[in-house]
């Protein structure tokens, strides 16, 4: 079973819901049922870490600045990104674009709003939990 399955069934939304549920809980049993053993593949991770040794865990990046995430060479997938914003400019998570390129293309194959891209539309936070997204919203 799919996200497109649970999702366009036609069922009612309960019995969906029980099923969409099903379908995540057995996704992770299959997921965590690999780990002990050994794959033919090398993890990265990249990180805001503090290279001063202090408590820094941040980037800040200023009006027109541009950062880079992580750059990394041969073929992967993404499998997770996570983020937090602390900005008190109004609408910076429409202001704020997020860029991935891909095989050294001259052109992003991704160009978005920070915010779009994570499930945050108008620029407006709101809780949000779903299977690719989730997003916890500061008080």
């Amino acid at each position: 079973m799919n996200a497109n399955t649970v999702l366009l069934s036609g069922l009612p939304l309960r019995q969906a819901t029980e099923q969409w549920r099903a379908a995540i809980e057995n996704a992770n049993t299959v997921l965590l049922s690999g780990l002990p053993l050994v794959q033919p593949f090398r993890t990265r991770r990249a990180s805001s870490w503090d290279r001063t040794g202090g408590n820094r865990d941040r980037l800040c990046v200023a009006p027109g600045e541009t950062v880079t995430l992580m750059q990394a060479g041969g073929a992967g997938r993404i499998t997770h990104l996570w983020m937090t914003s602390a900005c008190r400019e109004p609408d910076h998570l429409r202001k704020c674009l997020l860029r991935m390129y891909w095989d050294n293309e001259p052109e992003p194959s991704v160009l978005c709003p920070l915010g779009d891209f994570f499930g945050v539309g108008h620029a407006t936070t709101a809780p949000l939990v779903s299977l690719p997204l989730g997003m916890a919203p500061a008080p």
